[in-house]
């Protein structure tokens, strides 16, 4: 999962793979050699996750060349049009495209993100020093589905999707929701390879579900929206209800407890005025 990641707009954050070390019997050997970006071995039953600052030149890159969702405006407007609801055209929106060949070959040097380790401004371990919990709850807990072909999943606690992935394809992760969390999402798979209807059968559950690749996920706290990508390709998006009375204090709450990542605990409002001042 080396190139997946969740990038919060205006914060130039981002959530990617790293393990948890409170959580993690590190004399343990790895399973099945899976390694998180850090380089620290993944184990079955980890709870993990870090928080990477992009220097500025890396985000803006990301901003302007990977995160184009002007094909669902496209499909939302032409729904508009028809006089039809997200709902109505659900089933349909289930349906891989059939004109993309299944041997397509995923992820490569040509679907990974254009970001390298000397971008990053510094990496931290997920801890609980946001608001709301919302720093604690991107952890992810994972488990271990095959060790002989190291295929893996991960969950994190507060969304219903599913994240995988596995050996055969290193530089992609795969997400997995049920197909009535999926029509609830604005989507788009035409010319999506590797997209199949699938179900968790194997822990008792059989109801359908569509995974996708993915590269990375927008979270944009001026839209309230989420928005799954691959590549250059807006694949869903969800956008969030809250009240305009609300939006002011979940912004402000949102913003302090971000500026505790990067600035330390401590971090006050009004402490870059005093560094303004002083300066």
């Amino acid at each position: 999962m080396r190139n997946s990641g969740t990038f919060a707009d205006n914060i130039s954050l981002a959530a990617t793979v790293g393990p948890n070390d409170d959580r993690t019997d590190l004399s343990k050997p790895p399973d099945c050699g899976y390694k998180y970006v850090n380089g620290l071995p993944c184990r079955d039953g980890d709870v993990f996750g870090s928080w990477i600052d992009l220097k500025a030149s890396a985000f803006d890159r990301m901003k302007h060349s990977f995160k184009d969702a002007s094909n669902l405006d496209e499909l939302d407007a032409k729904r508009k049009r028809e006089g039809k609801k997200l709902k109505d055209d659900g089933e349909e929106r289930c349906v891989p495209d059939a004109s993309v060949d299944p041997n397509t070959v995923l992820g490569g040097d040509g679907k990974q993100l254009p970001i390298s380790i000397s971008e990053y401004k510094y990496s931290d371990l997920v801890a609980d020093r946001t608001p709301f919990s919302l720093e604690r709850n991107f952890q992810i807990k994972v488990k271990l589905l095959n060790k002989e072909r190291c295929e893996w999943k991960g969950k994190v606690g507060h969304l219903d999707q599913e994240f995988f992935w596995k050996r055969s394809e290193p530089t992609m992760a795969f997400v997995r929701m049920t197909t009535k969390d999926w029509k609830t999402w604005e989507t788009d798979l035409r010319e999506l390879p590797g997209v199949r209807i699938t179900n968790n059968k194997e822990e008792g559950d059989s109801s359908p579900r569509v995974e996708f690749p993915t590269t990375h996920l927008w979270v944009d706290l001026d839209k309230y929206e989420m928005v799954w990508f691959y590549h250059t390709k807006a694949i869903a998006r969800k956008k969030i209800y809250v009240p305009y009375v609300l939006r002011g204090p979940i912004n402000f709450a949102v913003n302090i407890g971000f500026k505790k990542l990067t600035k330390g605990a401590g971090y006050q409002e009004g402490d870059d005025d005093e560094d303004e001042d002083e300066s």
